[in-house]
């Protein structure tokens, strides 16, 4: 009987071994899978030899010579596509509009799937048009804001002016001017000095710790209760927690009608208490949505350090 059950077991895991390392018929090329982490040990490798994760795909894709390639991250399938075809095609189809469904996109968002970046389907429409019409109404994108960009520049060149003997990285200064600009058409006011520095380091923490995917964490979500530390999950509770302090100080505020003029946040109490909906938890959890992706958006603060350089 002992033996039976043995044999059983070891037969289980070599067909498990098996159906996990073999390709599904017409997948992309790609890397070789291995078990239980798929492609992730070879795009670890080449990530740390590149210095990015796109250029460990770029190399992969040369190397297979392919402009869809094909990974197991883990236990998730992913398709990478290159050229400006390819990516036309992906992003104009609407059979890629899904968003996914992952352990690491949802503990970014609280434990639930919300906001634009992170729904699919009807619920993105109807979070679109509000987000982009109220936007709209408060200034975004106008000559309004245009002064407040052009407020934040000087700020900008009077912190070289007073460095100018020293060696400067615009990264984290410009990153603080596009969050404020972004923020005070949500809010009406910039986020506290101190609090937006402490955020902002969170943020290059996290992103040392994570691929774009969520790396480990999200490949195996269990490994949090055994090491919450270096699984990055105490990283992540701990920069949630500072988004809701943000949110909470921001819905009170606001409640209180401490913010004077208009802003994205006062034109959507308008509008649940329209619809006779509650206030707090909704607006909550889509201002924490929306403020995690503006500080999250480190790749297109990078551009924007590129454009300074070059313009200086």
């Amino acid at each position: 009987m002992i033996v039976t059950v043995i044999a059983l077991f070891v037969l289980t895991v070599i067909g498990y071994l098996i159906n996990f390392v073999t390709k599904p018929r017409y997948f992309p090329p790609g890397p070789p899978w291995l078990p239980f982490v798929g492609s992730s040990t070879i795009i670890q490798k080449l990530t740390s030899q590149y210095g990015s994760q796109w250029k460990a795909y770029s190399q992969l894709a040369k190397e297979y010579s392919t402009n869809v390639l094909g990974l197991k991250l883990g236990s998730e399938l992913v398709v990478v596509v290159f050229g400006e075809k390819n990516v036309r095609h992906v992003f104009t189809e609407r059979e890629f509009e899904g968003r996914p469904n992952s352990f690491f996109l949802r503990l970014r968002c609280f434990g639930k799937r919300m906001g634009i970046t992170s729904v699919d389907g009807p619920l993105w429409q109807e979070h679109r048009q509000f987000t982009v019409k109220h936007l709209k109404n408060v200034g975004f994108g106008k000559t309004a804001m245009e002064m407040e960009i052009q407020k934040e520049l000087l700020n900008i060149y009077d912190y070289l002016d007073r460095h100018r003997s020293e060696a400067i990285n615009p990264k984290d200064i410009l990153a603080k001017s596009v969050m404020n600009i972004l923020w005070k058409y949500t809010a009406g006011e910039r986020i506290k000095e101190e609090r937006l520095n402490c955020l902002l380091d969170l943020l290059n923490e996290r992103s040392k710790a994570f691929s774009m995917a969520g790396g480990w964490l999200n490949q195996w979500p269990w490994i949090r209760f055994i090491l919450p530390d270096l699984s990055g999950y105490t990283l992540i509770k701990k920069m949630n927690q500072q988004i809701s302090d943000i949110i909470e100080e921001t819905i009170v505020k606001h409640k209180n009608k401490e913010i004077e003029g208009s802003d994205f946040i006062y034109s959507f109490m308008e509008e649940m208490n329209k619809n006779n909906e509650t206030f707090t938890g909704t607006i909550k959890d889509r201002l924490s949505r929306y403020l995690d992706r503006r500080l999250t958006n480190y790749k297109q603060r990078r551009r924007i350090c590129f454009i300074v350089v070059v313009t200086i």
